[in-house]
């Protein structure tokens, strides 16, 4: 005889422990998940769903959420209602009791549902994500997820097993077989259209039972120990009830029992389980709720006076090669002002207090912070040797020593192609990992608009284009070298109409 999977004693052992989540949630934050369940119309079979629903919040404490509204509502103002439910903070899950009427569009209604509060888990975006290895979807369905409770809880492994579901549907076949497949379970599913239905269901290690046929799997299509999941719920004619019916499952229960290692009733199997999940799913959502407003307000406070890391060690060293005496930096929500007294070469730098950011600290840019064509360079004047022994006038004097041959020669009609952003020197680019070759090298003639350099600023490579043509005589600045504004990079012989 196959042992019985008792779903309302699973079901009663998950419903303590989401009471008890929700008893933490309220003494730590103060806070009671919310669950708002629609429903349109009085069918008499959603009526009764919806009261189990709104039971089982009742008992493990959740706030219900009733909306009922009229047969003849309007498909926009069911829209409208679902858009009220999303904006309220209280409102943690949102359930729409299916079928709707015929003369509202179900996809339409279910698609406005916030994938934050689609607790039943049927959102495109929750199911794409159910389908994809690796992603991990806000909500599962209930039901799908309840028949995987019922084996794990029973002790039943799915890894490396054969499963068989039977039927595809939206509601329960299809995700529960996603389900099976992120738990390493081998998955064959089994519709109206597969031939020999029976062989493979005896094939398998697990059945799970979804066509909504009553009955329609016998005793002799099982394996012998297999565990058997019945998710069907059909009446059939019964004339020594009162009611006139009973309810079976998709398998032949009486049948099944002789030859499964487990199997689930009808009642008392999967559907406790699915009516006390909606509520876990809640529970799960308002935690996770509060759980991100806390770390929000966590990381407002580790912001509170902190810079991008890295950018003011650049700035700095920028603005100590350069003539710079004061720049105002602004990135995202934050802005620093340097100011130093550039009558002493050694005058450290002070930065004022950033403006801290409402939640966040904005991240690296994606974007210059300024456009990358070079402004004019105006040509090096000569200064007597009292002021400076170099051509190169707003070059610091570490830089001048890289070329006081060139100084020597005699050469001193330079144009100084500049820098109009801040960031790294390159002289090649480097492309998907691998460094291209320089673009310029001394020697080299250029032409006006051509590019002579790089900036990686943030990870950004940004060209530096030469606003003059002529011969390359030096580059000043070596690979990985900080640039400021206005540094020179390049200095240029300039040919005017091809003549030197």
């Amino acid at each position: 005889m196959a042992t019985i999977i008792d779903g309302k004693a699973i079901a009663q052992t998950i419903r303590k422990e989401i009471a008890d989540e929700v008893r933490s949630l309220s003494q730590n934050y103060n806070k009671v998940p919310g669950l708002a369940v629609v429903i349109v119309g009085m069918r008499k079979d959603s009526l009764s769903y919806v009261s189990m629903k709104r039971k089982a919040c009742s008992e493990v404490g959740i706030r219900s959420f009733d909306i009922d509204l009229p047969e003849q509502i309007s498909e926009a103002e069911v829209v409208a209602k679902v858009h009220e439910l999303n904006n309220n903070p209280d409102v943690h899950g949102i359930l729409v009791q299916l079928p709707l009427p015929k003369h509202i569009n179900e996809e339409n209604v279910l698609s406005e549902i916030s994938i934050e509060k689609d607790v039943d888990g049927f959102h495109p975006l929750n199911i794409g994500k159910l389908a994809m290895k690796g992603r991990e979807p806000l909500f599962q369905p209930c039901t799908p997820k309840g028949c995987l409770e019922l084996l794990t809880r029973s002790g039943i492994s799915l890894k490396s097993k054969r499963a068989v579901v039977v039927g595809r549907s939206n509601i329960v076949g299809l995700p529960v077989s996603l389900l099976l497949l992120k738990a390493d379970a081998t998955v064959t599913i089994v519709h109206s259209h597969t031939l020999n239905s029976e062989n493979i269901i005896r094939e398998a290690d697990i059945v799970i039972a979804a066509a909504g046929q009553a009955k329609m799997i016998k005793g002799d299509w099982i394996k012998p120990g297999a565990a058997v999941i019945d998710v069907g719920t059909n009446a059939i004619d019964d004339p020594s009830r009162k009611s006139g019916y009973r309810l079976v499952g998709d398998v032949d229960f009486e049948e099944a029992s002789m030859v499964a290692g487990c199997v689930t009733p009808v009642p008392g199997g999967v559907g406790p389980m699915t009516t006390t999940l909606i509520p876990n799913c809640a529970s799960l959502n308002a935690a996770d709720t509060n759980e991100k407003n806390a770390t929000a307000l966590q990381k407002k406070n580790v912001y509170k006076s902190t810079f991008p890391s890295g950018f003011q060690t650049l700035v700095e060293e920028v603005c100590e090669q350069t003539d710079v005496s004061e720049l105002k930096l602004k990135v995202g929500d934050f802005e620093m002002l340097l100011k130093r007294d550039t009558g002493n070469s050694n005058a450290p730098i002070s930065v004022s207090a950033p403006i801290e950011s409402p939640i966040t600290a904005p991240p690296i840019p994606s974007k210059p912070m300024v456009e990358t064509i070079s402004s004019p360079s105006p040509v090096a004047e000569q200064e007597s040797a009292a002021a400076t022994s170099s051509s190169f006038t707003n070059t610091s004097a570490a830089k001048t020593s890289k070329f006081a041959a060139l100084d020597a020669s005699g050469q001193n009609a330079y144009v100084l192609v500049s820098s109009s952003t801040v960031g790294l020197f390159q002289r090649g680019r480097t492309l998907k990992g691998k460094r291209q070759p320089p673009s310029c090298k001394e020697g080299d003639i250029i032409k006006e608009g051509q590019i002579i350099g790089f900036l990686d600023q943030f990870g950004n490579e940004l060209p530096v284009r030469s606003d003059v043509a002529g011969e390359v005589l030096k580059i000043i600045y070596e690979d990985g070298e900080a640039v400021g504004y206005g540094d020179p990079l390049v200095a240029v012989l300039p040919s005017f109409h091809g003549i030197k």
